[in-house]
């Protein structure tokens, strides 16, 4: 707080824009993957600020991923969901017809992909 510090409001909001600038161009430039073999990961599409946001998150470790799609077309998450979720995690969807390819991502052990099993 900028008052335990003797800092000005201004001094702390910049900084705290900069460290969270760092924190999300380390993000960008090193994706880290969630679940694997034995974990459930779920995914979802979510519309933050009139931009189209995918993520999903792994229910046995709580670790999540958010990134923005261009659109919700099979040609553009698959890719992401092999980029960001690891081989071997059981998935589930919200039954989005573009989730449909995802057991067959070339990857091995090969995903699981259960429709309709979200939780809100």
């Amino acid at each position: 707080s900028p008052l335990k510090v003797s800092l000005s409001k201004s001094t702390v909001v910049q900084w705290y824009q900069y460290m969270r600038d760092i924190t999300s161009n380390y993000l960008l430039r090193n994706p880290y993957q969630i679940g694997g073999l034995g974990h459930i990961v779920e995914i979802d599409e979510s519309m933050m600020c009139k931009l189209k946001y995918n993520g999903g998150w792994d229910r046995e470790d709580k670790n999540r991923f958010l990134v923005f799609a261009p659109d919700r077309a099979s040609e553009t998450l698959l890719p992401l969901i092999k980029k960001f979720i690891k081989p071997g995690t059981t998935i589930y969807s919200d039954c989005w017809s573009a989730y449909n390819g995802i057991t067959q991502i070339d990857v091995m052990p090969k995903y699981t992909l259960e429709e309709c099993k979200m939780t809100f």
